[in-house]
């Protein structure tokens, strides 16, 4: 999990998406060629939400990326 204080929006889709294009780009020596992908699930925190809440939201989107196809990056809107 990353915490990141201050963001909005469009700043975490676009950190989430960098993180996916430098983890897919990254070149691992090793005999056999790997094909290493991470899927990423965001939100946002609101107010009144626990950490728990935080997580559950985050989680969903994190599977739902995977259900998606993998090597993607999901968003969970927060409650309003």
């Amino acid at each position: 999990m990353v915490l990141v204080p201050d963001s909005s929006e469009d700043g975490l889709r676009q950190l989430g998406e960098r993180l996916r294009a430098a983890v897919q780009a990254q070149h691992w020596p090793h005999p056999v060629q790997l094909c290493i992908t991470v899927s990423v699930g965001m939100t946002l925190s609101v107010p009144d939400d626990t950490p728990q809440r935080l997580y559950q939201r985050a989680d969903a989107a994190l599977y739902e990326a995977k259900r998606s196809g993998r090597n993607q990056c999901a968003w969970a809107a927060p409650p309003h």
